[in-house]
């Protein structure tokens, strides 16, 4: 699955729909957001989709699970073992009328991805 955000602005909501169906498949709804099911967009291989180009596409995520709660997405966080040298995690609010706790679940997703760390070996 792969989420976009668009630009959001009514008086282009046309060509940004137009712009996001012709490179995604899919159309933006009111917030912004659109949604493809599928995981046909092959990760950074010749057909990736680079959106830098992009008049109003904004931001390009790959899904990589989904959860009902927030304490079932941890738990499957957690069941993953994902393990990342460098990681970021944030939280991109599309409307205002979204009320979560942003440095809270950033917190606990963070604490569930492995950071490997590697020390050389004292001789």
């Amino acid at each position: 699955m792969y989420i976009y955000l668009t630009s959001r602005s009514e008086s282009e909501r046309s060509i940004i729909e137009a712009e996001c169906e012709a490179l995604t498949g899919s159309i933006p709804d009111k917030n912004g957001i659109a949604i493809r099911e599928d995981d046909t967009q092959e990760d950074d291989g010749p057909n990736s989709l680079d959106i830098a180009r992009s008049a109003y596409l904004k931001v390009c995520v790959k899904g990589i699970l989904q959860a009902s709660s927030f304490s079932e997405l941890y738990e499957r966080l957690e069941a993953m073992r994902i393990q990342a040298e460098q990681f970021r995690v944030s939280i991109e609010k599309t409307t205002k009328s979204i009320h979560v706790d942003s440095h809270g679940i950033m917190t606990e997703v963070g604490a569930r991805i492995m950071v490997i760390q590697i020390f050389p070996i004292q001789s």
